[in-house]
């Protein structure tokens, strides 16, 4: 059942993600992704973002979401000490997210490593 275990892990680590979205508890982000974690994606449809973590961390930093926040994780595939995971988000930042993430067990420990996302104003 390690596959079982490592999902429910994973699932973790992106509940864990949503909370600290949610709530703006950068610190609890920072305990879910990599240090050298990456983030790229295409915002409102023409802005092209490929960094770190620090520019979302600043933008999510002391914010609450508000009430018509929701996320839902769509998808979860364990290969060995990698993963991938999907979560929808509406609600955040007067838009919708479609978030890819990518995750490597490191030391007994899920991280994300690098998140793609495309927002969507509908």
């Amino acid at each position: 059942m390690k596959t079982i275990d490592s999902i429910k892990d994973v699932r973790q680590v992106i509940d864990s993600y949503i909370a600290g979205t949610k709530t703006g508890n950068v610190k609890r982000l920072k305990e879910v992704f990599h240090g050298d974690a990456i983030m790229s994606g295409n915002l409102m449809g023409n802005i092209m973002v490929c960094s770190t973590t620090t520019p979302f961390f600043k933008d999510i930093e002391g914010e609450t979401a508000p009430a018509e926040y929701d996320a839902q994780i769509t998808s979860i595939v364990v290969d060995g000490n990698i993963a991938s995971a999907t979560l929808i988000e509406k609600g955040l930042k007067s838009t919708g997210f479609i978030n890819h993430f990518h995750l490597v067990k490191i030391e007994g420990t899920w991280k994300i490593v690098s998140k793609l996302f495309i927002s969507d104003q509908h």
